[in-house]
């Protein structure tokens, strides 16, 4: 797995043509609020599961972790298989709580 970077905005916005697609992994609340241009919002928490998470991770950074990464588990085969399969240069961009987030990356 490539390790996540951290890039300027406007660095990223002048590669979104190198991908076949957007992916935001963020909670639907996080992506109404903000998202790249022509994004799609595959989540892997809905918002109620973000706000436990979230909650979790004020007092237990750990187990906050713990909780998402089995969650993340739960469902990326579902996402990311017939993604890869489809869409071979899709970019995804994702958030774990109080961690930075990626820009979009391969």
């Amino acid at each position: 797995m490539t390790p996540a970077h951290t890039i300027e905005v406007s660095d990223a916005l002048a590669e979104l043509n190198r991908f076949d697609a957007i992916i935001d992994v963020r909670s639907p609340s996080e992506f109404a609020e903000d998202h790249l241009p022509g994004a799609l919002n595959w989540p892997v928490l809905d918002d109620e599961e973000r706000r436990v998470v979230g909650t979790l991770y004020k007092s237990s950074p750990f187990e906050a972790r713990k909780i998402g990464a089995r969650w993340w588990r739960a469902i990326s085969p579902s996402i990311w298989m017939p993604m890869r399969r489809t869409c071979p240069r899709a970019g995804a961009r994702w958030c774990i709580a109080g961690a930075v987030a990626s820009a979009p990356a391969r």
